[in-house]
């Protein structure tokens, strides 16, 4: 039964990783690498993305759309494809992350994850910074563990909860400011995790579906619904078992698809996000101690009007099982 779910899932993955309209972040970092620790976890995560893009508006489409909804919005202050007039914009995010894994029972897995949020947008216009704590997510996972065949250790989590809009989703001025610089969103969004391990002889494989079903803020806007698929594959370089320290090398696929955001009561037909990550990296292990180091390089991506790829992402996280 476990081998036909985990089968599935990896048919679902090799599915989305197709070319689609791209300029929405994920900043939740569940899914770059799948694992399970029957330990609880405190867990310390950050990761930078930047992407730039060569803005040629189109009467009528994208940004003139949104900037009528809001009543105008100052220049270089939106993202992507919603900009005002031509040029070339940058915007960086980083995100920092601190989750703590708690097991209520053998089978039952409590996750809470709050992140901080600073985005920088850069265009002919002038920069802005924004930043603060994003809204907070809140999981329960049920674990199920066995093997597949005879003799493969294989874990499975299945799970679900909700984010808490507890950032600050208006600009602190008051005027309308992209929504996707910001770092909450102001609405409880729904959220669904499905996640795999398999063990083989010197091999552990991963694979990892996040979900996020979302809803309208009080301000009538909806960031788009989001699916991110990842698989990995991890094998030691190094082991030490009397010293207990361990290299683990990391490589694999990632793959987001978001649906179409709605702005201050406006559809934005065409703002929804896809992009194929290939992803390469390491974990460092000591004791109860683990380094993580990755590199996601965008394979497949297109804007919503014109060519955009995001650069390749830098990710890092350290984790202490109690």
């Amino acid at each position: 039964m476990k081998r036909h779910i985990l089968l599935s899932i990896l048919g679902c993955l090799l599915l989305s990783a197709t070319s689609a309209p791209a300029c929405e972040f994920c900043g939740c970092l569940m899914g770059l690498n799948p694992f399970y620790s029957p330990s609880n976890t405190l867990a310390l995560h950050f990761i930078h993305q930047k992407w730039i893009y060569n803005h040629q508006p189109e009467p009528g489409v994208g940004g003139s759309k949104i900037n009528a909804a809001y009543g105008g919005i100052s220049p270089g202050l939106f993202h992507g494809n919603h900009a005002e007039g031509a040029g070339t914009l940058s915007q960086a995010r980083r995100t920092v992350e601190f989750a703590y894994r708690h097991h209520l029972a053998s089978d039952v897995l409590a996750v809470a994850i709050v992140p901080y949020v600073s985005t920088t947008t850069v265009t002919d216009h002038g920069t802005a910074t924004m930043s603060g704590i994003g809204d907070p997510m809140l999981l329960g996972y049920y674990v199920m563990r066995g093997n597949v065949g005879q003799s493969l250790p294989a874990t499975l989590l299945v799970g679900g909860g909700i984010t808490v809009p507890a950032g600050e989703y208006r600009s602190a001025d008051g005027t309308a400011t992209d929504p996707h610089a910001l770092p909450g969103t102001g609405s409880v969004d729904v959220l669904m995790n499905v996640t795999g391990t398999l063990q083989t002889a010197g091999w552990t494989f991963g694979l990892d579906a996040f979900g996020r079903l979302a809803t309208a803020n009080s301000l009538d806007t909806r960031l788009g619904s989001s699916l991110t698929m990842a698989l990995t594959t991890n094998r030691d370089i190094l082991r030490d078992n009397e010293n207990m320290f361990a290299i683990v090398g990391i490589a694999g696929a990632r793959g987001e698809v978001t649906s179409d955001d709605r702005i201050a009561g406006v559809l934005d037909a065409g703002s929804g996000h896809g992009e194929a990550f290939g992803m390469l990296g390491a974990q460092i292990v000591l004791d109860s101690w683990k380094l993580d180091l990755s590199a996601l390089i965008p394979v497949i991506g297109n804007g919503a009007n014109e060519p955009h790829r995001e650069q390749t992402r830098l990710v890092a996280g350290i984790r202490y099982e109690l």
